[in-house]
């Protein structure tokens, strides 16, 4: 199965789990607004939970593909480093081509380490977002005996994250990825490792 068409199915799951979650009856639901907040924040929390692993799924098919080029690149540099008979680095960024691959391996080496970083990051959420959705399905279920105190403060604590996941997956469409380059002859080195 690939890996789209598993996002598809778990967000069939989620929206049919939200649309069930949402018109099913409970006792108090119409008139506990805590407990409409709750729910309501919950299917909030499930439907960033899928965005952000969507997006977990892109940067990491990205990232993968973005590897793949670099090695071809490493590939065109060896084969041209034993046509030409290359003996230095100093010869070496002297043939355009090698010099050019150099250069491209440069930029997509830094913005797969800024992927690294956003995939972190987005794992992170994902994690922080089933600990709370763990924490309100619990809530939910023992609803008459916690207080309101406690489900303030999940609620809270939902808003938070929606809130910061929410503005952060924007910028991480969005924002450009911070460029931490490798210098030119290091990579012309490893490429012979």
């Amino acid at each position: 199965m690939k890996k789209g068409c598993f996002a598809n199915i778990c967000l069939i799951i989620a929206v049919l789990f939200i649309i069930i979650f949402i018109y099913t009856p409970n006792k108090g639901f119409s008139s506990d607004p805590k407990l409409y907040n709750l729910h309501k924040k919950t299917t909030q929390m499930i439907l960033l939970r899928e965005q952000l692993i969507r997006i977990k799924t892109e940067v990491i098919s990205l990232k993968k593909s973005l590897a793949e080029e670099i090695q071809n690149l490493k590939k065109e540099i060896i084969h041209e480093h034993n046509h030409l008979k290359i003996r230095s680095y100093e010869e070496a960024i002297g043939v355009p081509r090698i010099f050019y691959n150099i250069k491209l391996i440069q930029e997509l080496s830094s913005y797969v380490n800024g992927l690294d970083k956003r995939a972190l990051f987005i794992s992170n959420g994902i994690h922080e977002i089933d600990f709370v959705l763990a924490q309100s399905k619990d809530d939910l279920k023992i609803l008459e005996s916690i207080s309101d105190m406690e489900i303030n403060k999940l609620l809270v604590q939902m808003d938070n994250l929606s809130i910061q996941y929410n503005s952060d997956v924007k910028k991480l469409l969005l924002d450009k990825i911070e460029k931490r380059q490798i210098s030119s002859q290091k990579i012309y080195s490893k490429t012979f490792e």
